[in-house]
């Protein structure tokens, strides 16, 4: 019998509504194959040629008994094979502070091996953060609970819910994959080009994620802040406000939002360096405009509405989590600041688009961008009335520096006319004025969008000095984005799985 090999192939073109037959058909075209040489078809990848018409680019795996005229052979994934430590002195002694992707990857791959991690995390479970958030948004009221910054997913739990990543590592993003397929998240999310959640799954896995972690032997503790760290002998001493916890190792994954957290390392010794500050608006249309200027045509029942990705040809803006069919929220975490961001449903049919423009100021230290970042999100809370609304421009009147008339918009709160340009350095106002009046070659149309302010807080403004293996000191561990090594879901979660492996001695 002929050996059965599997075979991947890319670039198939489709229409946008394809049967798995004109799969096959456009297999057989390229490869040389016969109808009944092709076994079996798997589709690994879909993206979309926006360039005049629309169309499905698929990439494929199939299997035949032949060797084609194209195709590479393909490779199993590598896979962890995770060994039992349930035995281990570090088992019920290692703590995660941080229920952020991060920490929960981490989590879920330590209980995995048997080490039955304790998690603590300083908000909610997802489902009361749900509701906090809904009666702040209708209350104008600022609470912990209800803050976007705080809780179990971390701020990414309400976003858009992007799945990429730069990096190439194969081994990190397909275990990523398997915890997120074990979670529940439809194997079809995870071939797309551009992968997304939206906030709605996000809400439905991480109570199962949960659930698998405890199963195992893992501990969750919300609703507890960290407020110190202390070494006491061969001991990792945490005080909450509930009292101390010691553990014999600990791994620090509490995103980029809380700034208590580097002085806390500063203090035990930890090197805490300055990284650029990032900083900037939410820009948003309605989802038809952009349809329109990326598909050439507002029919997207077979495409979802269109993304876009920019950066200035000097680097100095960049467009950053573009929301399709998405929303902009409130993203304050601190009483009496404002700071805004993008979210989205895994439908993404919302009429309105968004996307953050941001750019990379030099020259401060971590401290001072931190102070910047507060006056900010102060003087915009001020501006936006003092109840969580949010000032706007209409990028026309941004660019001839005028007060706007009230215009339509998915923010919840209210939008209040204000002078955008004033409220942030002047080199970063600069910079959009000559980066807009550009854009419209890029994005027809872009001039009748809204400029709501700030996106204050995109990564932060430190990186914390840390060996290979994710330690910044003697067994204490930094992961995730507030350590300054990733950035995004993934790149973050990837980053907790990696320092879970070294911990349980497969890398």
């Amino acid at each position: 019998m002929t050996d059965l090999k599997w075979y991947v192939i890319e670039q198939l073109a489709l229409p946008l509504v394809y049967t798995e037959e004109d799969i096959r058909r456009e297999i057989r075209h390229k490869t040389g194959l016969g109808r009944d040489e092709i076994i079996d078809v798997v589709v690994e990848k879909i993206s979309i040629d926006a360039r005049k018409k629309p169309r499905k680019i698929l990439t494929c795996r199939f299997l035949t008994g032949r060797q084609p005229d194209k195709g590479i052979l393909w490779e199993e994934p590598l896979e962890l094979v995770i060994p039992d430590l349930s035995n281990s002195k570090y088992c019920n002694r290692i703590g995660i502070i941080g229920a952020g992707p991060a920490g929960l990857s981490c989590a879920w791959l330590l209980s995995k091996a048997g080490l039955n991690p304790v998690i603590i995390e300083s908000g909610s479970m997802a489902h009361e953060r749900s509701i906090a958030r809904k009666k702040f948004m209708e209350s104008g009221v600022y609470t912990h609970e209800g803050s976007l910054l705080w809780g179990e997913g971390g701020a990414g739990t309400f976003s858009d819910g992007k799945l990429t990543t730069r990096r190439n590592e194969p081994l990190w993003w397909n275990t990523f994959k398997l915890m997120l397929l074990e979670a529940g998240v439809p194997g079809e999310v995870l071939i797309q080009s551009h992968p997304h959640l939206g906030t709605d799954v996000l809400l439905k896995i991480l109570p199962v994620l949960r659930n698998q972690i405890t199963n195992a032997g893992g501990k969750f503790i919300f609703n507890q802040d960290l407020n110190r760290i202390q070494m006491q002998s061969d001991e990792i001493v945490c005080n909450f406000e509930s009292g101390d916890l010691s553990f014999l190792k600990l791994i620090v994954a509490t995103g980029g939002n809380n700034t208590n957290i580097p002085l806390m390392l500063e203090n035990i010794g930890v090197t805490v360096n300055s990284r650029s500050l990032q900083i900037g608006l939410r820009m948003e249309h309605k989802s038809s405009l952009i349809d329109k200027a990326r598909y050439g045509q507002t029919d997207v029942k077979y495409l979802g509405h269109a993304e876009y990705n920019f950066s200035d040809s000097d680097g100095k803006i960049r467009t950053f989590c573009m929301c399709p069919g998405g929303e902009v929220v409130c993203a304050s975490g601190y009483k009496g600041h404002l700071t805004v961001n993008g979210m989205s449903y895994s439908q993404r049919n919302g009429i309105f688009s968004n996307s953050a423009l941001i750019t990379s100021l030099d020259g401060f230290s971590w401290k001072e961008s931190l102070n910047i970042i507060s006056r900010i999100e102060e003087e915009c809370f001020k501006a936006g009335g003092n109840d969580y609304g949010a000032p706007f421009q209409t990028i026309r009147d941004f660019l001839d520096d005028r007060l706007s008339m009230p215009t339509d918009s998915s923010y919840l709160r209210s939008l209040r006319p204000a002078i955008i340009g004033k409220l942030f350095p002047g080199d970063y106002t600069d910079r959009l004025k000559r980066t807009l009046s550009k854009l419209s070659r890029f994005l027809p149309g872009i001039s009748d969008g809204t400029l709501i302010a700030p996106e204050s807080r995109v990564t932060p403004p430190w990186q914390y000095s840390r060996n290979k293996d994710g330690t910044v000191l003697k067994d204490i561990y930094a992961i995730g984005e507030g350590s300054g090594h990733s950035s995004g879901i993934s790149t973050s979660a990837m980053d907790g799985l990696k320092v879970a492996a070294g911990i349980v001695g497969l890398v």
